[in-house]
């Protein structure tokens, strides 16, 4: 229901958006991110560095996730 509900809100949107709102005269797709704090272990460490203005193991190590969504007509 909810992927329904999400497709045909996007599906509405585009349709009735004003040509002034586009960008480039283009609909633009959500891109959203976020970073997760990971456990303070050796080999999070070593894959995930810190900032070089931080000490050694002075945070916890941090990732960064990013995801699009799009909509379309056609089903996933």
């Amino acid at each position: 229901m909810l992927k329904c509900l999400a497709q045909q809100t996007c599906e509405l949107l585009s349709r009735h958006t004003p040509n002034g709102w586009l960008w480039r005269g283009r609909h633009v797709k959500l891109v959203i991110g976020t970073i997760i704090v990971m456990p303070k272990v050796e080999d999070n460490q070593l894959h995930y560095p810190q900032l070089a203005n931080q000490g050694a193991g002075a945070v916890f190590p941090l990732a960064s996730l990013v995801g699009t969504f799009r909509c379309t007509q056609q089903p996933y």
